[in-house]
């Protein structure tokens, strides 16, 4: 199951120490079918609750809202690094953005362009328990906010969540979606929250997972395009797609309608 960013936020707010504890309601509301799950998981050490990566970088305060082609801070690949160096160094300067990795989303003259950083390097962090690439991630921001963004990302690294980087069939997706939704709904004012939303929303359908999330219009269109159903826990839902619609996903990517519109993107791996 993903949970969305705004799920993930609340969790946080209430205070909880433990994601994988907090979540524990949701647990007990999915039907015995999905809880067959939960042992298989327990063995792995993994929580059965992934993110994407989307909701990580927002969890964790790392998109800029005002510049849509910076980000606040730049988590290096491990690769692209001497994790030794890192662990001894003082230098408390942040790493320049061809460290991280990104994506281009442009949209021609219909929304504004938009570079998403650090889409792989923070679901490296996060699975792969990389604390201290994180933290010379965040060493040049004062205390204070370190102290907080450590504080975030030791409580998604101690509960086990997985964290689910974009990939190149969920922007293609996430880009059909898009064309599809501008053509029967208005879009809300900050365009950049809904094409996130919107990733989030291609990523689930991709993997196959159930969507924990707050119940939004454009969930509710992506349920009506792809089948699926919705359940209540709450003031919030749990989206399941239908399995079965993979041939109509190949088909709806394959047209590409928003090529035609001369949408496109670009990935970048950094240096």
């Amino acid at each position: 199951m993903i949970i969305d960013t705004n799920i993930v936020i609340e969790i946080f707010f209430k205070g909880g120490n433990d994601l994988l504890k907090l979540t524990n309601s949701m647990i007990e509301f999915r039907d015995a079918e999905n809880l067959n799950d939960k042992t298989e998981y327990e063995e792995k050490n993994i929580s059965p609750f992934k993110i994407v990566s989307i909701t990580a970088l927002e969890f964790l305060e790392n998109i800029e809202k005002v510049h849509s082609k910076r980000a606040k801070y730049y988590i290096p690949s491990k690769n692209k690094i001497n994790l030794d160096l890192i662990r001894h160094s003082q230098i408390e300067k942040p790493w320049r953005n061809d460290h991280s990795d990104s994506i281009i989303f442009n949209f021609n003259q219909d929304f504004e362009s938009y570079e998403l950083y650090n889409n792989d390097s923070v679901s490296e962090v996060i699975n792969q328990r990389l604390f201290q690439v994180f933290e010379s991630a965040i060493k040049f921001l004062d205390k204070k906010k370190r102290k907080y963004l450590k504080k975030k990302i030791r409580l998604l690294i101690e509960s086990n969540i997985y964290c689910l980087p974009i990939e190149v069939n969920d922007i293609e997706l996430a880009y059909d979606l898009l064309t599809k939704f501008i053509e029967r709904h208005p879009l809300k004012a900050d365009f950049r929250n809904c094409w996130n939303d919107i990733l989030i929303l291609a990523k689930t359908i991709n993997s196959g997972e159930e969507l924990y999330t707050k119940d939004k219009l454009l969930n509710q269109f992506a349920l009506e395009e792809y089948g699926g159903t919705k359940e209540k826990n709450g003031n919030s839902v749990i989206l399941k797609f239908m399995e079965n619609k993979g041939d109509n996903r190949e088909v709806s990517i394959e047209s590409k309608n928003y090529i035609n519109r001369g949408w496109d993107y670009k990935i970048r791996t950094g240096k």
